[in-house]
Formats: C-alpha cells, structure tokens, sequence
C-alpha cells in the first residue's frame, strides 16, 4: 500500500503518516528495519511490542530510548537486549540499571556499560572487580570514590584484573588474526595446487 511504499522511501516518512498507519506493525517494522530511530514516530502501541523495538535496537542500539516505560523495565527483554547490544543500558529502567545481572549482561558486551549503572554498583568494588575481569575497559565507569581512593587494595586488585582482561583480549585478537592469515594462505596454497593441477 501507499503507507508501505513511502517508508520503504524513506523511514522517517513513518512521521508524517496517520496514527492509523503509525500503528500499522508491518509498517512499522519496514521503517525500523531501515532506520532503528524511526521507532520515535511509530504508535504507543507498537513501541510497546517486543519484536519491533528488538528489530530497531538490533538496527541502533539507542532505538530503546523510544520504547514505552513498559518494555523498559522488562527484565527478561532488557537482558536479551543488552547482551547483544550493550549500550541501550542507558535507556533501560532505572530500577534495572540497578540490577547485577542486567549490568552484567551489558558490560560482557560492551565493557564501558558500566558507566550507565547505578551509582551504588559502581561503588561496590566485588561488582566493580567482577566487570573489570569480564571487561578491563570497565575498570574506568567505576564510581568517583572508589576511582580517587587508589590505595586501597580494592582499587589494586581491580586495576589488575582489568590489566589481564585487556591482555587477554589482545591475545585472543592476535590469535583471531594469525588464524585468518593461515586460512587465508592455505586457500591460496590451495588454489596454486589446483592451477598447477589444471595445467598438467
């Protein structure tokens, strides 16, 4: 229909469609997959569904900030959301961004997450320690105070712990890259056998 043709132009088109069609989910679901920020302009009633913010997260992570107060604070979807994308943490309920398990979720994504925790978990060193070896980034979203106290032996052992997830990050990049580099050469090798193959 005309509604689908014109975001399918354009997915920010969904703006200046009626409600009827704002509500409209196979509409709705074009625009978001094209743009994840055209969620902004779809119904309360679609922003409310499930699928279609995942689809437009899964297109921008920041979509989530358009979901209705309902999906936000939905703990089972948030976690999914956030293990893949670990930014929509910012735009996460409150009370969520409270929960261990959520932040976990989104800092074994994204180590920098944490920094969109509340201010009572990134003050609490065991939580703060246990982001740093899942992701040595996080080590740097831990709160002011426990930051400017650096003598202490919390502050130590997470400043360690981030130490050897940052080198086991790099280890596992090196060792990615090698691996494509021998695969990449074994399949030229591969080929010369096959063309030398050929002119015989």
């Amino acid at each position: 229909n005309h509604a689908k043709k014109m975001v399918e132009k354009d997915s920010l088109n969904l703006a200046m469609l009626p409600l009827l069609f704002q509500n409209e989910r196979d509409v709705c679901r074009i625009a978001v997959r094209k743009m994840g920020y055209a969620l902004k302009h779809a119904s309360p009633d679609q922003r409310t569904d499930r699928s279609l913010v995942a689809l437009a997260c899964a297109n921008w992570p920041h979509a989530l900030k358009f979901a209705t107060d309902e999906v936000k604070d939905d703990r089972t979807f948030i976690i999914n959301i956030v293990r893949e994308h670990g930014r929509a943490l910012q735009h996460a309920s409150e009370r969520l961004r409270a929960e261990k398990a959520v932040v976990l979720a989104a800092v074994g994504n994204y180590g920098q997450a944490l920094r969109f925790a509340s201010g009572e978990l990134r003050e609490d060193p065991a939580f703060v320690l246990k982001c740093a070896k899942m992701q040595g980034l996080a080590a740097m979203q831990a709160g002011d105070d426990l930051l400017d106290d650096q003598d202490t032996d919390e502050f130590i052992e997470i400043i360690m712990a981030a130490g050897d997830s940052l080198k086991r990050a790099e280890e596992a990049k090196f060792k990615a890259k090698a691996k494509g580099r021998a695969e990449k050469e074994a399949a030229r090798a591969a080929r010369r056998r096959e063309e030398r193959g050929g002119d015989d």
